[in-house]
């Protein structure tokens, strides 16, 4: 059996029968198509997006224990990223 590139995968027939990938539009990005859960959180399933690169950077450094100074320093030298704003649509996928 021949082994299949990502491109292959995303066509791939089997995948595509058993509701592998999923796609949504998201709010930058545009039409995203990526892995569906193998399994469901009740009826309504997962509607939140990934976080976008340094969402969630303040919060984590903060719950590590870095001071407010420690985490201007790592933002301010490009150490971390640090989202500026989350998009008003992020929640619904």
């Amino acid at each position: 059996m021949p082994i299949q590139s990502l491109e292959d995968l995303l066509e791939d027939k089997h995948l595509q029968k058993v509701g592998f990938w999923k796609s949504f539009e998201h709010p930058t990005e545009g039409t995203l198509r990526i892995p569906d859960t193998p399994w469901t959180a009740g009826e309504e399933g997962v509607h939140r997006l990934p976080p976008l690169l340094g969402e969630q950077s303040l919060e984590i450094l903060r719950e590590a224990g870095f001071s407010g100074a420690e985490i201007d320093v790592l933002v301010g030298s490009g150490a971390v990223a640090a989202a500026e704003a989350s998009h008003p649509k992020r929640d619904a996928v």
